[in-house]
């Protein structure tokens, strides 16, 4: 194949801009890559064996930095330990049937310095326990840190219940 010189250039422009473009957009694909991993994980269905759900609550605890403040809201308590938070976690996807966690309206602010991002979202859990179903639609933000070389979440915050699940009563909202 015989390129003319210019089109050759046009050619190593274009390779150029679309590696600088990889490059600064990297961690972005990153924290959004490993947001969908946790959504995932959280995600349970009806043929999930005990083990498999143990594994999951260790792999969702991986996803945490060193230190970490996790503050769902009610009922929850407070986490700041990935141990604690793999056995809570452990526990109520044991209570769970089925959960369904989708993730809407994504905000994300990466530093200058790319050491930490800052995103909000809102996430909406459908949870199956026996043959009720609930949904709970909850906004947080996370805040992310980098930690060698890996997007971690340092703190999740509950910002604000758009729909608190049947049965929990006006308390603790």
């Amino acid at each position: 194949m015989n390129l003319k010189p210019w089109m050759k250039y046009a050619l190593a422009a274009l390779f150029v801009i679309g590696g600088i473009g990889a490059w600064f957009t990297r961690d972005l694909r990153q924290i959004h890559g490993n947001l969908d991993r946790l959504r995932d994980l959280v995600s349970k269905s009806s043929d999930e064996q005990a083990i498999g759900g143990l594994i999951r609550a260790k792999e969702i605890s991986g996803c945490f930095a060193v230190p970490m403040t996790v503050e769902l809201g009610a009922p929850w308590p407070t986490f700041s330990d990935r141990d604690e938070l793999a056995a809570a976690v452990h526990h109520a996807r044991g209570m769970a049937k089925e959960i369904k966690v989708n993730i809407r309206n994504k905000t994300l602010k990466i530093a200058a310095d790319r050491t930490t991002a800052t995103m909000d979202l809102a996430a909406e859990a459908e949870v199956t326990m026996g043959r009720q179903s609930e949904r709970d639609i909850r906004e947080f933000r996370l805040q992310w840190v980098k930690q060698n070389g890996k997007w971690l979440i340092a703190k999740v915050e509950g910002r604000n219940t758009i729909r608190r699940p049947p049965g929990l009563g006006d308390s603790g909202y």
